[in-house]
């Protein structure tokens, strides 16, 4: 499953994150996946973010 845009509810935020996100100049998310209770946020085709199984509420499309 090819996932678009995703929401980590944590305790005081929501973290938000989409494909063709521009986090810097530069630097855009082109794949996000989940494995292993682990989501992980790929910048430019590279591994650059990787949130660990946390007890967060998480919804992705």
């Amino acid at each position: 499953m090819k996932i678009e845009n995703i929401k980590i509810y944590v305790p005081t935020d929501i973290i938000t994150h989409w494909i063709g996100e521009e986090l810097e100049e530069g630097y855009i998310v082109t794949e996000i996946k989940i494995e292993n209770d682990d989501i992980l946020i790929f910048v430019n085709d590279e591994l650059k973010i990787k949130y660990t199984k946390l007890p967060y509420g998480v919804v992705y499309h």
